[in-house]
């Protein structure tokens, strides 16, 4: 099969052409052990191989695929299906090597792990505590010699700490700095004839008030960005214009060199940081998974184990296949590279043909800030030694004809030439309208919700999209008042939720005594409250209990998240500032969907709605940063600081200059990608809410067809579509008001077992296609809980027999809350089954006969609500889990 390199815009059917592709690969007698796919996340691996296993298993009813497959075999229909019967048990019986780039990468570096150092049994996390690392290794001073060179990139240690650690993510070992030595002030002495030779008093005074480099730099003649009469008058003059550009010149190549020489110690801070990382792995038998990448890439340098290593990729790897290529990092890039090239290269050792694929869209690149570079999509087909033809697909199998030919026409301007034209599959329907707000946005999205339920959409049809996550909460809370169930399927923020953020504020209050903090809790609480001492040697969980006490506060479940995530906190000082920023993820499946944009990628809607309320800032930000340049394999450094400096390293040094509109372009297709992924999530409605000067330059919104505003329908009752009402009856407080609920506890092995347990339930389908990300996540959340007794718990549930034929089929319901006699109540397990209802009780020890008293308190709630309540309680005796069911007496 030909190397191909496949641009496939949004909708036009990426995930149909690259399992066509794994297919035919296996139909054409390719082993399922000699072909890898990668992409990005276990959701997207998860996804595809079910496509390609439903695909093989019923080809017969596949005809779109048996067409596809058909041409590139140039075989019948009853051939292939003849080829598939043949191999069909093969397939059954391997396992489909689909991966994540960081699994992909972790089966690699446990090949070669104790050439690095490492145990082959090294423990995975997210992140590792390196930046805590790196300060407790430096010396007194170099602490303050790094604190006093950063006053020039206006960062704090914290903050350099920061960027060190997300620099050696994606670090493949080289940079690239240049310094020439400059004489700013020699330079102007040589010039200073020519400057004053046209008698100019203006000009005269300035050239003689500098006497050296200092008065020089502070000179207001420097000031390009509103130059004086005089200075422009003065610019026609050939030889004054020299001269003034040659010290121009000068003063920006002098500020040059002194960011040079301040990024040679950043790399050399970088240096030390990977030395420190690589002890913290040793010591500590764990990595990160970019840890894993960074590994595996030196691994690829180096020679004497490339040979090795290529060998035992020659053994089982002929066929490789990438999806959503255009957000490959550049390590991800830099590793995949010498794979991709002995591939291509021909033959394997078996003396097969070797192939490569990858599918991506550059107009859907979008996680720039994560690492991710678009650039990496063009570099494989256009080197001509690697022989990969680039393909594109040209219809738009998602979207209806309005919302596609509203795409075409601005998109090709606003890409300029790079844009390819969709066709439409549905060449009918669709419709592109828009609804112009101000600060009355709110009340205009209602309405439009409003509309689309009246026409008879229901709520999870409907899609809204925003940039930012503080106005996903605004919307968010704005829609709940009005009765709609809301499916966020996203992250918010735990800062944003009162109860929380009244801790966080009374301790800063306390720790730095400024009354803007106290002005917030006062607010919050109706009432003064008077400081604290804090004893910051205290463990965070302790002095947050005390904060509680004193305000007198009620822990509700935020409160209690936050306490959860804040008791493995380094320390208490973190939590102000670190802790703060964790998300919480809406568990809710049914409702309105609303997420940022980033969240939408890969989803589709019947009826989307896009939001423009704010402007996206696609400048470059006063600071310090850092790219790649694929030429070189290196990485260079510019800041972004005050104007006047800016101005005269922007105008008088053309590599700046460079470098700089290379970034700011960047982020400005950024912004596009994201307003073009944005838009093309919609299937048959796409409406457009902006506030004036808001939404993408370059598309036509006038031409938009205004939307007909009821306005009466401010009164309309959104209901509930049928198909969730039952569910909407469970969801039982969503957001739970502050009440009295003890306190988890984090001192007692056998709870944190418990928790962990429940945490298990919780995520699990309790199905063994899940077991290991499920229990994965459990004991990653709860890492100091004992893990054999953990995994031992939740593969002796997944044996329980009478509980798996039980809650087979039923339609389950999970930590469902209420509030009854003035007490908050939670449910671990709810199953509906033809007319029965079960409520169920996961217990990780022996029965106790409290136990009946709680479980006939749920049944008692379940009854006022339905009919054929059961209560059950799976609790484990003797080695194994048991069912008992609870009857009042």
């Amino acid at each position: 099969m030909k190397n191909i390199a496949l641009e496939a815009s949004a909708g036009s059917g990426k995930t149909f052409t690259l399992s066509v592709r794994y297919l035919a690969l296996i139909l054409s007698g390719v082993s399922i052990n000699e072909i890898v796919a990668l992409t990005f996340t276990k959701k997207a691996v998860n996804e595809m191989k079910e496509r390609i296993t439903k695909v093989f298993l019923d080809l017969e009813n596949k005809a779109n695929e048996l067409k596809e497959l058909s041409e590139i075999l140039k075989l019948d229909k009853a051939e292939i299906l003849a080829k598939r019967n043949a191999i069909r048990q093969d397939f059954l019986d391997d396992e489909l090597r689909i991966y994540t780039f960081d699994s992909f990468f972790a089966k690699i570096l446990r090949l070669f792990a104790t050439h690095e150092g490492l145990s082959v049994d090294y423990e995975l996390n997210d992140r590792l505590p390196l930046e805590q690392a790196f300060l407790d290794s430096l010396e007194s001073n170099e602490a303050l010699n790094i604190v006093k060179y950063l006053k020039s990139f206006h960062m704090s240690i914290d903050e350099f700490c920061s960027w060190l650690y997300n620099l050696y993510l994606n670090y493949t070992g080289k940079y690239s700095i240049e310094i020439q030595e400059v004489d700013a002030y020699k330079e102007f002495c040589e010039c200073k004839a020519d400057l004053m030779s046209f008698n100019n008093t203006y000009v005269k005074k300035w050239c003689l008030a500098i006497n050296d480099l200092e008065s020089l730099l502070s000179s207001g003649m420097l000031n390009v960005t509103k130059p004086s009469k005089t200075i422009l008058n003065l610019l026609n003059e050939p030889l004054f214009a020299a001269a003034y550009t040659r010290v121009l010149s000068a003063v920006a190549k002098h500020y040059a060199n002194n960011e040079a020489a301040l990024l040679k110690l950043c790399f050399d801070y970088l240096d030390k940081f990977s030395q420190v990382a690589k002890k913290y792995h040793q010591d500590n038998n764990t990595l990160s998974f970019s840890d894993v990448a960074l590994y595996v890439h030196k691994i690829m340098q180096n020679n004497e184990l490339k040979d090795l290593f290529y060998f035992r990729l020659n053994t089982n790897l002929s066929h490789l296949l990438i999806d959503e290529f255009q957000d490959t990092s550049i390590i991800q890039y830099e590793i995949i590279k010498p794979i991709v090239e002995e591939i291509v290269a021909g033959f394997g050792i078996k003396d097969s043909a070797k192939s490569f694929f990858y599918v991506g869209d550059k107009k859907q690149s979008i996680y720039t800030f994560r690492g991710a570079n678009q650039e990496v999509f063009d570099l494989f087909y256009k080197n001509d030694a690697l022989n990969i033809n680039l393909e594109k697909l040209n219809t738009n199998y998602r979207s209806k004809k309005a919302i596609v030919d509203f795409v075409n026409t601005n998109f090709t301007k606003v890409y300029q030439g790079i844009y390819t034209e969709q066709i439409p599959f549905n060449e009918e329907g669709g419709k592109v309208s828009k609804i112009n707000v101000e600060d009355d946005y709110l009340d205009k999205l209602y309405l439009k919700i409003a509309s689309l339920i009246k026409d008879g959409a229901v709520l999870e049809d409907i899609c809204i999209l925003t940039r930012k996550n503080d106005e996903i909460v605004e919307i968010t809370n704005y829609l709940q008042e009005k009765g709609i169930l809301i499916n966020s399927n996203n992250s918010v923020l735990l800062i944003n939720k009162p109860s929380v953020r009244v801790l966080i504020e009374f301790a800063k209050y306390c720790i730095f005594k400024d009354e803007a903090y106290k002005v917030f809790v006062s607010s919050v609480l109706n009432k003064d409250f008077e400081s604290i001492r804090i004893d910051i040697t205290k463990n965070a969980y302790e002095i947050y209990n005390d904060i509680i006490s004193h305000l007198n506060i009620k822990k509700d479940e935020y409160v209690l998240e936050f306490l959860d995530d804040i008791s493995n906190a380094k320390n208490f000082l973190s939590t102000l500032y670190e802790m703060s920023q964790k998300s919480l993820i809406s568990s809710s499946k049914n409702g309105l969907n609303i997420m940022t944009v980033h969240k939408s990628k890969g989803l589709q809607f019947k009826h989307l709605i896009v939001m423009h309320i704010s402007k996206p800032n696609t400048k470059p930000a006063n600071k310090l940063h850092i790219e790649y340049d694929f030429k070189t394999s290196s990485w260079y450094g510019f800041s972004v600081a005050k104007k006047d400096i800016f101005n005269i390293r922007y105008e008088y040094d053309l590599d700046y200059k460079v470098k700089y509109d290379k970034l700011k372009d960047t982020l400005e297709f950024d912004n596009i990608n994201v307003h073009y992924v944005a838009y093309t999530r919609a299937i048959e409605s796409l409406c457009i809410i902006k506030k004036d000067d808001c939404g993408l330059s370059g598309v036509d919104y006038e031409s938009i067809d205004d939307e007909v505003i009821d306005e009466s329908l401010m009164e309309f009752k959104i209901g509930i579509s049928n198909e969730i009402k039952e569910l909407k009856e469970y969801e039982f407080l969503a957001n739970i008001p502050m009440q009295e609920k003890e306190a988890k506890s984090f001192s007692s092995d056998a709870i944190m077992l418990g928790n962990a347990f429940h945490y298990f339930c919780e995520l699990s389908d309790f199905t063994q296609d899940s077991f290991d990300d499920c229990f994965k996540i459990a004991s990653d959340k709860f890492y100091k809980v004992d893990k054999n007794n953990l995994e031992k718990l939740c593969k002796k549930l997944l044996d329980c027999k009478e509980f798996l034929s039980l809650i087979n089929g039923a339609k389950l319901l999970k930590e469902c809350n209420y509030y009854r006699n003035n007490k908050e109540h939670r449910i671990d397990l709810i199953a509906f089954k033809d007319e029965d209802v079960f409520v169920i009780d996961y217990k990780s020890s022996i029965f106790a006969k409290p136990y009946e008293k709680q479980l006939l308190e749920y049944k008692s709630f379940l009854e006022s609500k339905y009919k054929n309540v059961k209560a059950l309680v799976v609790f484990y005796e003797n080695e194994d889990f048991k069912l008992k069911e609870i009857i009042p007496k």
